[in-house]
C-alpha cells in the first residue's frame, strides 16, 4: 500500500476536493468502480483496495475529529448543567418552609425542656 501524508487539506490520500467528489460520485448513484471502469479500465483490484481502505481512512479520522469535538462541548454542557442544578437547589431550600433536619431537633430540644412531656 502507497504510503501518504494527511495534511491539512487533505484526508488520508486524498485532497478534501477528491474525497468530497468521491462522496457525490457515491451519492448520486456512481458507484467507486463505475467511475474507475470510465475513466481508465485498466485499474486492477489492487488499486481499488487502496483507493477504498484510504477512504475508509479518512473518513474514519473526520468521525474520530467529530467525536472529540462533540465530546468537549457535552463536558461543558453537563459542567453547566450540574452548575444549575446546584443553583436550583439551593434556591429550593432557601425558599422551604420546611426545616431541615438539625433545626427541627434543636427546636424540639428547647420545648422539651421549657414543656416536658408527662
Amino acid at each position: 500500500m502507497a504510503s501518504g501524508y494527511a495534511g491539512k487539506n487533505s484526508i488520508g490520500f486524498f485532497s478534501l476536493d477528491t474525497f468530497c467528489l468521491l462522496v457525490k460520485l457515491h451519492f448520486s448513484g456512481y458507484s467507486l468502480m463505475q467511475m474507475v471502469r470510465k475513466n481508465n479500465p485498466l485499474v486492477t483490484k489492487s488499486m481499488l483496495d487502496e483507493a477504498v481502505d484510504a477512504i475508509l481512512k479518512g473518513v474514519d479520522a473526520l468521525f474520530r475529529q467529530f467525536k472529540g469535538e462533540v465530546d468537549k462541548r457535552f463536558d461543558k454542557v453537563e459542567s453547566e448543567i450540574n452548575f444549575v442544578k446546584t443553583d436550583v437547589r439551593d434556591i429550593k431550600a432557601d425558599l422551604s418552609n420546611t426545616p431541615s433536619r438539625k433545626e427541627f431537633n434543636e427546636l424540639k430540644t428547647k420545648v422539651d425542656r421549657y414543656h416536658p412531656q408527662v
